[in-house]
């Protein structure tokens, strides 16, 4: 399995198309490409919109969002995974691998990341 986090902004959705085109290219199995939502901001419309628009031709995508978070973006600065200098109690536990749990029907989640309140526009 590849776990593939995508910003939801159009550049993203262009580096994911071209990743399926080097996938079919070369022959290797999309089925193992495991996409989900990552630093999506719920007041973010654009973020809204792409989450939409993406999510109806890619059925593959994982129905969690990994919220935004500052502490994601200090990794370049503190130059370690986010999990080596974040807070036990924050928001980047989510990307820990045990949160992975088999939701069934060959379907797999991010577990506890989407909440029905920060992206109320999405089903």
């Amino acid at each position: 399995m590849i776990l593939v986090p995508v910003i939801p902004t159009t550049l993203s959705e262009r580096t994911y198309e071209q990743l399926l085109t080097f996938f079919d290219k070369n022959g290797y199995k999309k089925k193992n490409i495991r996409p989900f939502f990552s630093m999506a901001q719920s007041k973010n419309k654009l973020h809204h919109n792409t989450i939409n628009d993406m999510e109806k031709p890619h059925p593959e995508f994982m129905k969690s969002i990994i919220s935004f978070s500052a502490e994601i973006e200090r990794m370049g600065i503190h130059r370690k995974p986010v999990l080596a200098y974040a807070s036990r109690k924050s928001k980047v536990q989510s990307y820990i691998p045990n949160q992975l749990e088999n939701a069934g029907s060959n379907t797999w989640k991010l577990s506890l990341i989407r909440e029905s309140n920060d992206f109320p526009m999405l089903g």
